[in-house]
């Protein structure tokens, strides 16, 4: 007689359970993901423009040779370390720019790179030393890429900017920008 009595009591919670959740209609996954994305603000960027914001900003003009690019600095050893790695490609008109305190035989490598590279070395006044262009992603990590003299500042490019825009050794680039985007930083 208990048992039948609890088993009905049990039954009647069940079911009006049920009866409630049937009347105040709980959401389902996607009802909820749908009235979480109703209110959002839609993104009208390109994707070329969120791939820079996301990888490459904040960013500085510059003139390298007589080309106008837009540079992203990189001034700490992280991100010296980081560099274009992991990126998914550099687009047209952006440069990867490394400041080092000093001018030195720096040494640059392809690691976790998706797409080959130009690299310029410049030095102290911003004159092209060193160049090689189309920097495999596949030299790493037998090969590193070192100018045969110091300099203080590297430019990385799309593969065949170098090419296209008829920059070798003794071009220039305006580093100006690039010590004023470092003091900004700095701050």
């Amino acid at each position: 007689m208990k048992l039948v009595l609890v088993a009905g009591i049990v039954v009647v919670i069940v079911g009006g359970v049920m009866m409630w959740m049937n009347n105040n209609q709980m959401p389902t996954d996607t009802q909820i993901n749908i009235q979480s994305t109703e209110n959002a603000i839609p993104d009208s960027r390109t994707e070329e423009e969120k791939v820079i914001a996301s990888w490459y900003a904040p960013l500085t003009s510059f003139t390298f040779g007589r080309i106008s690019l837009q540079a992203s600095i990189a001034d700490t050893d992280a991100e010296r370390a980081q560099g274009l790695s992991g990126t998914p490609y550099i687009p047209i008109g952006i440069a990867k720019v490394f400041i080092f305190d000093s001018a030195q035989q720096w040494s640059f490598w392809m690691k976790d790179m998706n797409y080959p590279i130009d690299i310029f070395w410049l030095d102290e006044i911003g004159r092209v030393v060193h160049v090689v262009e189309n920097a495999s992603p596949d030299s790493y990590p037998e090969f590193s890429f070192v100018p045969p003299v110091p300099a203080k500042y590297v430019i990385e490019t799309k593969a065949g900017f170098a090419k296209e825009n008829n920059i070798g050794v003794g071009a220039s680039a305006d580093v100006a920008p690039f010590e004023r985007a470092r003091a900004k930083l700095d701050n």
